[in-house]
Parts: C-alpha cells; sequence; structure tokens
C-alpha cells in the first residue's frame, strides 16, 4: 500500500484527482488501455461505496492553484487518490489551514486503492496552538502481526509507602498467604519437573508482590519541571497570553472574526519569538568572543564540558559562533 500525508501547500479544489471505474467497465476498458491504467491498482465507485465514502471528492475551498495542478497530475500518474473529502468522517472536506487571511485546504492524505478498504474515521482537529495548520487525524484497520510470539518482559519498580512495613508483615503472615506458601512446599518435594518448579517459581513471586494491589507500595513519580529560555520572559509572556486568549476565544466561536485576530496574535507572538531568540543568541555569541579573547583556557573548558551547561541549554553552541559570524559583534 502507498500513502502519503503531509502538507502540500496545494489547492486542488473538487478537480478529478484519479481516474474511476463505474459499473459499465466493459465501456471503459478502452480508456484504460489507452492510458496504461492497471485493473487492479485503478479505482472502483464501487469500493468506495461499499466504504461509506463518496465517489465525488468534495472539499470546501474549491480555488486551485499552480502546485494543486502538480499534485492533480501526481495522483493520476501514481494511481493515488485525495482522501480528504471523501472517507468517513470528512465527508464535506474540511479545511485545514487558518490563517489570517482566511481558510483553505493544502493539508492531504494520498493513497492508493488498498487504502480504500482501511482507512476510516478521517478527521481534522482544532487549529493546533503553535501552527496554522489542522492536525489530520485517521484510522488504519489492519491486523498487526509479529513472527516473535513470546510476550515482552515487562519489569516493575516499586517503592516502600510511609509505615507500610507493618502492613506488609501483617499481609505475610495472613492466613491466606500461609495456606498458599505450604501448598507450594508441597509441590516442590521430591519433585524434578522443570515446568512445574517454574511455575512454583512464579506464584512465589506473585505472593511476595501482591501488596502492590493493596498500595502498600508506591509507584515511584520523577516530576519534571520544565526550564523555560532565559529569553521566554517579560513582553513574550503577555504576546503568547493574548494569544492564547484569542484562541480560546476562536474556539468558542468560531467566526471569522474571531479567526483573523486569532490568527494575527499568533503570528505575532511566533514573530516575537525569533526575534528575541536571535537576540539572545546575538548577545551570548558576543560574550564567546570576549572571553575567547581574554582566556582562551576558559574559553574551551566552556565549549568542553560536558553536560554544556555553560552553554544555555536553549542556545547550542555552533548556533552561537554561526550568530557571531552572521552579525560580526
Amino acid at each position: 500500500m502507498k500513502m502519503i500525508c503531509g502538507n502540500f501547500n496545494s489547492r486542488v479544489g473538487t478537480r478529478d484527482d484519479c481516474f474511476i471505474i463505474h459499473n459499465d467497465f466493459d465501456q471503459q476498458r478502452d480508456i484504460l488501455n489507452d492510458y496504461n491504467y492497471n485493473e487492479d491498482t485503478v479505482f472502483n465507485s464501487n469500493d468506495f461505496q461499499k466504504h461509506n465514502m463518496n465517489v465525488t471528492r468534495n472539499n470546501s475551498n474549491k480555488m486551485v492553484n499552480e502546485y494543486g495542478l502538480k499534485l492533480l497530475s501526481l495522483c493520476r500518474s501514481c494511481d493515488l487518490a485525495i482522501f480528504n473529502g471523501r472517507a468517513k468522517g470528512d465527508n464535506n472536506g474540511s479545511t485545514s489551514f487558518l490563517g489570517s487571511q482566511g481558510e483553505s485546504t493544502i493539508d492531504y492524505v494520498l493513497a492508493d486503492r488498498k487504502a480504500v478498504y482501511i482507512i476510516d474515521n478521517l478527521s481534522l482537529s482544532d487549529p493546533l496552538l503553535y501552527s496554522d495548520h489542522k492536525a489530520v487525524n485517521f484510522e488504519l484497520k489492519c491486523k498487526i502481526s509479529s513472527e516473535n510470539n513470546q510476550k515482552d518482559q515487562i519489569s516493575y519498580s516499586t517503592k516502600w509507602r510511609e509505615n507500610s512495613l507493618d502492613d506488609y508483615n501483617m499481609y505475610l503472615h495472613s492466613e491466606e498467604v500461609i495456606l498458599k506458601t505450604y501448598d507450594l512446599l508441597e509441590r516442590m518435594k521430591n519433585n524434578t519437573d522443570v515446568k512445574i518448579l517454574e511455575d512454583v517459581l512464579g506464584e512465589s513471586t506473585n505472593i511476595l508482590t501482591r501488596p502492590n494491589e493493596n498500595n502498600i507500595f508506591n509507584k515511584s513519580k520523577i516530576k519534571r519541571h520544565r526550564n523555560l529560555a532565559k529569553w521566554y520572559y517579560g513582553d513574550l509572556k503577555s504576546c503568547q497570553k493574548s494569544f492564547l486568549d484569542a484562541r480560546k476565544l476562536y474556539l468558542n466561536e468560531k467566526t471569522n472574526e474571531n479567526l483573523k485576530n486569532m490568527a494575527t496574535k499568533r503570528n505575532k507572538y511566533r514573530k516575537l519569538c525569533r526575534i528575541k531568540k536571535r537576540q539572545h543568541d546575538r548577545e551570548n555569541a558576543a560574550n564567546f568572543v570576549q572571553i575567547a579573547k581574554k582566556s582562551p583556557r576558559e574559553f574551551w573548558k566552556k565549549v568542553r564540558c560536558k553536560n554544556r551547561s555553560s552553554i544555555t541549554n536553549e542556545c547550542d553552541f555552533l548556533r552561537i559562533l554561526n550568530a557571531w559570524q552572521t552579525w560580526k559583534v
């Protein structure tokens, strides 16, 4: 199966993207022969209808541009079809791009005839947080087979909960555990069968680790704190808040005015991020140049440090040098 997904920057409108055979197959056989179409790869209208797909593709964006014509030519030459506006879940052909000048459809799912049988529930999400594009989601109805039938070995780590030692001790001395332990000992006596011994070992492990179900153990949790870049403060934070407020307003009330307002503030925020980042790189570049002139040993010490903690995490050393060469501080 062939499948291509992503942003093609192409507007194709509702023009024909593939050759489709209808019920009168014999009358279209000549066309297949003239254009060298393969009967096994060409699309069939019956296949679309059986899987609740539109034979004629819909699209909310009717415009066609030069890239769109090239994409349509690619589809026809490679026996691919556009599933936006055709597959179940997106029968109306939703737009995929939201900009300050409006909406358009430029993100597609292209696939061959085999995909008709497995693509399902194609949909486009709400606008992504820092992107002009919507996420294109779809499901594939298929089975995954593996040559290795062995189950993956999963290891668990537990951590003692405070004051849990007494609870665990009471559990081990409970009547249930004692009876099970005696039963396992009886099964092990004078027994050389490896399989039985492995079963006994597994059940013994389950007895010892079962208190985890009763919350005697707590799973250890690692809290990760997000380290914001040094340039990510001040007016940038307020600009981000303004954009998030505009996005929330658009999601609550999807009007063209709210859409343009959200796109404008998002573009302003992203532009400010680039400016702040370049400014920060420039300042770091100047600082490194001064260190290199005054103390080369200190300069190389900072460069060669294992975790490069002296060089801020958000600013790679190579990018700093590039900033220096660009601006000639």
